[in-house]
């Protein structure tokens, strides 16, 4: 199954519990809500959920790339960019 298309972003709640919104397009994929101790926690959390489509397709580009040039010994990180992938995507 494909993700929903981006751009995702953020939005927050003023209400006494801090609500986030994780949209894509004009739709919700993400709404949670959290205690105000845990605030910075949440937003960190939100803005990396938000950002994963493109960290997603930038992975991608990257192991192309890499693949492209014949780069070997990266220190695994062609092996690291095929996991992060492949646990996107399952």
């Amino acid at each position: 199954m494909k993700h929903t298309p981006g751009p995702w972003r953020v939005e927050k709640s003023g209400y006494t519990q801090i609500a986030c919104l994780v949209y894509a397009g004009d739709y919700p994929v993400l709404n949670t809500a959290v205690p105000p101790s845990s605030k910075e926690e949440w937003e960190s959390n939100a803005k990396l959920i938000a950002a994963a489509p493109d960290l997603l397709e930038a992975c991608k580009k990257a192991l192309i790339h890499f693949d492209h040039l014949g780069l070997v010994g990266t220190n695994g990180i062609m092996e690291d960019l095929r996991q992060a992938i492949k646990k996107a995507e399952l």
